[in-house]
């Protein structure tokens, strides 16, 4: 008589294998210890919306930043509730914080759109209970510029490969906004959400089409380009514009104590980031964040 086992048997025998034997090591996600530190983690949302009208030239928008980083502040603390990353701090500390060129030449800006457009410097908005401390407003302004930057650059390696640096402060100068940070805080790791969105005009888009595109940063670029030190190449962080809207979103973890970015990611995607619910879309946050707050077991 052959021993045969039959379909059920085999599938009974093969789920108890599965069942004892433990996942692959790589595959087990863990999250990343500089931002489980007893001390907790800094969030800070830093938001900076472009819009582009129809006649005159384009300008930065107060009242729309501050909306979308709220918006986008809360699905990043209610993604991480879930996780072992204690978010202690919440904060948007400025609209447009993360420099667009090294001079920070004077900007076009208005409290909304369609209103009066005045002309100043980044930050174009500071959070009011930040006013009054020079030092704390200066420490998130140099992180929020050297961490936006190198995280463009991390993504995009080929595009800054020929200049010697795409850093915007030196390292000492990094050290010290860090150590500043962190006594302020009271918190031993920064996580920074940047943002930067180009919304066209529904008269605009409609009236450039397809030739918006051909002209692009002649156009629409509403802060130049950020030249490295070698001068010869560039990193943009601000979204050029187009023929259609679209945002440039960027998330770092960033440990305070060692003053080094620990882990970045930048999206790209559609959408007019004037709505709060395209920055804060649940599949957006998701694909933002999770690299951050979570890594392979053995990292």
């Amino acid at each position: 008589m052959h021993n045969k086992l039959t379909p059920a048997l085999a599938t009974l025998l093969l789920l108890a294998a599965c069942s004892t034997a433990a996942p692959p090591t790589s595959r087990r996600l863990v999250a990343h210890a500089s931002a489980v530190g007893a001390a907790g983690t800094l969030l800070i949302v830093d938001v900076c919306l472009n819009h582009s009208p129809l006649v005159e030239g384009d300008y930065f928008v107060i009242s729309n930043a501050r909306q979308g980083a709220q918006a986008l502040m809360a699905a990043t603390a209610q993604y991480f509730d879930a996780s072992d990353v204690r978010i202690r701090t919440q904060l948007i500390p400025f609209v447009c914080g993360a420099l667009h060129d090294e001079v920070n030449a004077p900007k076009r800006v208005a409290q909304d759109i369609d209103a009066d457009v005045s002309v100043r410097p980044q930050p174009v908005w500071i959070a009011p209970e930040l006013s009054g401390d020079a030092e704390y407003l200066g420490a998130l302004h140099t992180l929020s510029t050297d961490v936006f930057r190198r995280s463009l650059a991390a993504a995009a390696p080929q595009a800054s490969a020929s200049s010697a640096s795409t850093d915007t402060a030196t390292p000492d100068k990094v050290r010290q906004a860090a150590a500043i940070v962190a006594q302020r805080s009271g918190r031993s790791s920064l996580i920074y959400i940047g943002v930067t969105g180009h919304s066209l005009s529904s008269g605009k888009a409609a009236t450039l089409g397809v030739a918006r595109f051909a002209a692009g940063l002649a156009l629409s670029v509403a802060a130049g380009p950020i030249f490295t030190a070698g001068g010869m190449s560039y990193s943009v962080v601000f979204v050029p514009g187009g023929p259609v809207d679209k945002r440039q979103m960027v998330a770092a973890l960033f440990d305070l104590q060692q003053a080094t970015l620990v882990r970045s990611n930048v999206v790209h995607g559609g959408g007019d980031p004037m709505k709060p619910e395209v920055l804060a879309g649940r599949e957006t946050v998701q694909l933002l964040l999770r690299d951050l707050a979570f890594a392979n077991a053995g990292q």
